[in-house]
């Protein structure tokens, strides 16, 4: 009795298994559309205007000052700490 149990549900396992399947593949090959495209082409563009604004605190010099003085104390750090012996 209870194999005949486990052979009705293993069965309908893979019934449902195929059945599934075959509705997910069947689905697939209709190739469905999820967004609609339409591209409209116009003659002429208008541009938003554009604000140039140079008074930054902060000088693009201080920067590389600032990058230097940081890659130099790195370059100290690296070559304490993980010295490399040849």
């Amino acid at each position: 009795m209870s194999s005949i149990i486990w052979l009705v549900i293993v069965l309908g396992a893979c019934s449902f298994f195929i059945w599934f399947m075959t509705d997910r593949v069947m689905y697939l090959a209709s190739y469905p559309k999820a967004v609609d495209v339409e591209v409209i082409y116009t003659d002429s563009v208008l541009f938003p205007a554009v604000t140039i604004c140079n008074q930054n605190l902060f000088r693009f010099v201080f920067f590389l000052i600032l990058n230097y003085r940081l890659l130099i104390h790195m370059q100290g750090y690296i070559y304490v700490h993980y010295r490399c012996e040849l």
